[in-house]
């Protein structure tokens, strides 16, 4: 978790914002968009498991 936290305050620093500077709203949208690309990342990653093992099933 702490490495995540650091990523976040890594990012934000290199798009120029420091981050205790945004206010309560752009948090909560970035947060949410952070949510939003996990899901969509564990969702491509089970499908190109799924995906590799039909592969390997079939040859």
């Amino acid at each position: 978790m702490t490495n995540e936290r650091d990523l976040g305050k890594e990012l934000l620093k290199q798009n120029g914002i420091e981050p205790g500077a945004l206010p309560d709203d752009p948090r909560k949208e970035l947060r949410a968009m952070i949510e939003r690309d996990k899901k969509r990342v564990t969702r491509m990653k089970w499908a190109t498991v799924v995906a590799l093992s039909l592969v390997l099933l079939l040859f």
